[in-house]
């Protein structure tokens, strides 16, 4: 179990995507000895969050909503568009330069450029869902955290737009890849591509976890209450 006192060499042992947690909230890489208390106390709004958030990267299994229910708001959006600027920054930017260096290596393979395609109507889906958060759930989770009763939007309405069929496409797409083109399978650019998107599917699902079962889970419960309390200042009909 990860805690404040686990340090950075205890965490590399338990789960070496850690790092990943602590570039997104830009923090310092320290050294082995370093323990999280150090690391995180005044760097992060909610250092148990991420503590938190660093034992789903090891289990995802030890997920507990009541966990969360003492973490604000305002941590866990944080942390959501936080995530959102690791992606559109880091994650993607990288996996692109992989997907062009699969195409430069194997110029007009028609694989290279099913791959390719997929690849971008992978991250366009993504950054499409990103888009919708941060100009329609987010506002409208703010909104209700300020008790407005806001009839323009819903928690319904997010879900409905909103799925993961792209992903396991794309992870079909690689397995077709690996069984039928050995010569780009086996290349460095594909390698590395396939390396990163391994990472990024674990992170994604942790980031899944966080947006779906704590703050969607949370934004319609401030919604029921919020369109009751609405409900209720209704004037009542003759």
């Amino acid at each position: 179990m990860i805690n404040q006192a686990t340090t950075l060499a205890e965490l590399e042992q338990i789960e070496p995507m850690y790092r990943l947690v602590l570039e997104r909230y830009e923090l310092p890489e320290g050294s082995d000895n370093d323990d999280l208390s150090n690391l995180l106390m005044g760097r992060v709004k909610d250092p148990l969050f991420v503590i938190r958030l660093l034992n789903l990267y090891a289990d995802h299994r030890t997920f507990r909503l009541a966990d969360y229910s003492d973490h604000s708001i305002a941590a866990i959006l944080d942390y959501l568009q936080k995530t959102h600027t690791f992606y559109e920054q880091r994650f993607l930017p990288k996996m692109d330069m992989c997907i062009a260096g699969v195409k430069r290596n194997f110029p007009g393979h028609p694989i290279a450029e099913v791959l390719d395609t997929f690849f971008r109507t992978y991250r366009n889906e993504l950054l499409e869902h990103i888009e919708l958060e941060e100009k329609k759930l987010f506002p409208y989770a703010s909104s209700l955290y300020d008790g407005k009763f806001d009839v323009s939007y819903s928690v319904k309405e997010f879900k409905l737009q909103h799925d993961h069929h792209v992903e396991d496409e794309l992870g079909t797409m690689l397995k077709l890849v690996e069984e039928g083109y050995p010569d780009i399978a086996k290349s460095m650019s594909f390698r590395a591509f396939r390396s990163l998107l391994e990472k990024f599917e674990k992170d994604l699902f942790i980031h899944h976890i966080i947006e779906e079962r704590v703050f969607v889970a949370r934004i319609h419960e401030m919604e029921l209450n919020t369109h009751h309390k609405g409900a209720a200042t209704l004037p009542k009909q003759l």
